[in-house]
């Protein structure tokens, strides 16, 4: 039985919550594909493939929720946090300010 596109994003965000990245991806993969302008399902997508690993997929998702939710503080910060992490420090600050300035 699939879930709801209404409610995998609210699904997969809960999963993250409890440490489960890997099924709360594949719910938002499920969601992008049904939704592809989804900039929130973008958002934790970034989010959960950082948890799990994959900073580079989830710099990757969260430029692609920038895009889609410009503006978006929360977006701007995870973001920053990701480049800040692979150590792509020219980028971080500019992703990082957006989301004090915000």
């Amino acid at each position: 039985m699939s879930i709801p596109a209404t409610d995998r994003v609210a699904s997969a965000l809960s999963l993250l919550r409890e440490g489960k990245a890997t099924e709360a991806e594949t719910l938002l993969q499920e969601e992008i594909a049904a939704n592809p302008t989804s900039g929130t399902a973008f958002q934790y997508l970034g989010i959960a493939r950082t948890q799990r690993g994959d900073t580079n997929g989830g710099i990757a998702a969260l430029q692609e929720a920038a895009r889609l939710l410009p503006g978006n503080a929360g977006v701007a910060y995870n973001l920053g946090a990701a480049l800040m992490q692979e150590n792509r420090l020219s980028e971080a600050p500019t992703a990082r300010s957006s989301a004090v300035t915000l």
